[in-house]
């Protein structure tokens, strides 16, 4: 009976040993789905955490929507953009769903790289290296929503993605 005894505690320490090491490699990583991100040289230095007063927050809520209202509105103008726009539109149309992979993946799928080596792209779809770019010779930055549904964001004047002056389509 003692020997029945101490295999019951071994299994329960190894057990415990084992649960305790998942833990910490959930709080480690965030969470269990969650891929663990590569090591960083450089960490940024953590910035204090002030409260924000509800007059900064409304402000902080309402510069952002008014930023993607005016980049929205440059995405909307721009002929470029909209041309990307109507040939990811024909590509859809022909093949139910929109081309996915990077910006040089996307490119290659609407010039001819697709399994019916069919072309979408227009004549006002510029390409430079193996990718759609705008005005400026940025690379375009494709964020797919869904199936039907594809953002395109330029990195506008700058060149800098996600700053003030980028030029938004959905």
């Amino acid at each position: 009976m003692n020997r029945k005894v101490l295999q019951r505690a071994a299994l329960t320490v190894i057990i415990s040993a084992a649960l305790i090491a998942a833990l910490i490699f959930i709080f480690k990583t965030g969470t269990p789905n969650r891929p663990i991100a590569a090591a960083s040289s450089t960490t940024p230095a953590a910035s204090p955490r002030i409260p924000p007063d509800s007059l900064t927050a409304n402000r902080r809520v309402s510069n952002k929507d008014e930023n993607a209202v005016e980049q929205a509105r440059a995405g909307e103008s721009d002929p470029e953009m909209i041309g990307i726009k109507e040939t990811l539109r024909s590509y859809r149309s022909a093949f139910g769903e929109n081309p996915v992979g990077t910006n040089a993946e996307i490119t290659r799928a609407v010039t001819g790289g697709n399994s019916r080596q069919a072309k979408f792209s227009g004549s006002d779809v510029r390409i430079k290296a193996g990718q759609m770019v705008d005005q400026w010779d940025h690379p375009y930055f494709f964020h797919q929503l869904s199936r039907t549904q594809m953002e395109i964001r330029s990195a506008g004047p700058d060149g800098v993605m996600w700053t003030k002056d980028d030029e938004v389509l959905r």
